[in-house]
């Protein structure tokens, strides 16, 4: 595992560059899929929810100089004294954690990578913590009070992170289970959907397959818009110990993806292409989230993702150019923890 000092950082900046599809967040891109793919017009089962995620803000994330990224099987939940957790597992054993770091110098669009942590550097880790030195916790979540999972809202609020302790699933809450591991520490930033799918999706009861809820889309990747003040370094640690600074530097921006990606036997990534089997683990990992917990009402109903409307999927706004991982109509997606200040 490689520890990025100020030094290091400038010898990166010779690293081989590539196109950035989305590192700012000035210019969100949700495709409409009604009107690129001439969909009929709005359907009218969506949900409004009980957002419980608290502090937030219906202030859209501005354009800051670190973005983090989060793709894959993860849990999030609400703040503690304004630090949020992010609790990561591997599934059936095929998810693998990685964190990939990146530089954006002024205002170009070229991605300069710098060494990743790979899930062999992860082996055995515990907790990690991404904080910015010498700042205050203080995370928070974009979300707006009309917000209705209607393709009209914004695309950015993280109200579109399906939450399992929301009015939607269990509202009397969820015990975890098992453990999470890694847990990720995250203290300071505005929390956001950073991509949907172009796909539409329906929430389901399992194993019948009858209809709960539309849901339209479900985010493919979130994030997380944190700004490095002059002067301070963003510190990553791992059990502890930092394994990362990035400084600020005038002018340059970072991106940091957490990716808990599936893959398969020969070390692809994982492929869906049954999407809408009545198989709840031949269509996509969304029923993986349940080994992580049960609902405390015992007689509430387990529920399923299935796609009702498959679209081609976009490319993932990530650097370095914009790439195609998983599938748009079988996203390894997040979920929320809305009761839960801590895994």
């Amino acid at each position: 595992m490689s520890k990025i000092n100020r030094r290091d950082y400038l010898i990166q900046m010779s690293a081989a560059s590539a196109f950035v599809g989305m590192s700012s967040l000035l210019s969100p891109s949700l495709a409409s899929a009604e009107m690129k793919h001439g969909q009929s017009a709005v359907r009218e089962k969506a949900a409004r929810t009980r957002f419980l995620f608290t502090p937030y803000t219906t202030t859209p994330p501005s354009a800051t100089n670190l973005t983090v990224l989060f793709g894959g099987l993860m849990g999030f939940s609400n703040t503690n004294a304004g630090q949020a957790q992010v609790g990561f597992q591997k599934g059936s054993g095929k998810h693998k954690l990685a964190i990939n770091f990146y530089e954006i110098i002024g205002g170009g669009t070229r991605c300069y990578k710098l060494p990743s942590i790979t899930s062999r550097d992860l082996a055995g880790v515990k907790t990690m913590e991404l904080t910015v030195r010498d700042q205050a916790t203080n995370v928070n979540f974009f979300h707006k009070n009309d917000f209705e999972r209607k393709p009209t809202d914004d695309p950015r609020d993280f109200g579109w992170v399906l939450d399992f302790e929301d009015s939607l699933l269990y509202p009397d809450g969820v015990t975890i289970t098992t453990r999470f591991s890694p847990v990720l520490k995250l203290n300071q930033g505005t929390l956001y959907t950073h991509q949907l799918t172009n796909s539409k999706f329906n929430l389901i009861y399992v194993p019948q397959n009858t209809l709960k809820y539309v849901l339209n889309y479900v985010p493919r990747m979130i994030g997380a818009a944190i700004d490095i003040p002059s002067g301070k370094e963003v510190i990553l640690k791992l059990d502890g110990k930092s394994a990362v600074q990035l400084p600020y530097i005038p002018g340059v921006r970072y991106e940091i993806q957490f990716m808990n990606d599936c893959y398969d036997s020969s070390g692809d990534h994982c492929k869906w292409p049954k999407p809408k089997d009545p198989n709840e683990k031949i269509r996509n990992d969304f029923y993986l989230h349940y080994n992580m917990f049960k609902p405390k009402n015992g007689s509430a109903r387990k529920c399923g993702v299935i796609v009702d409307q498959e679209i081609t999927g976009s490319p993932l706004q990530v650097c370095p150019p914009p790439m195609k991982l998983g599938s748009d109509e079988a996203p390894c997606m997040a979920s929320g923890f809305g009761m839960q200040t801590g895994f």
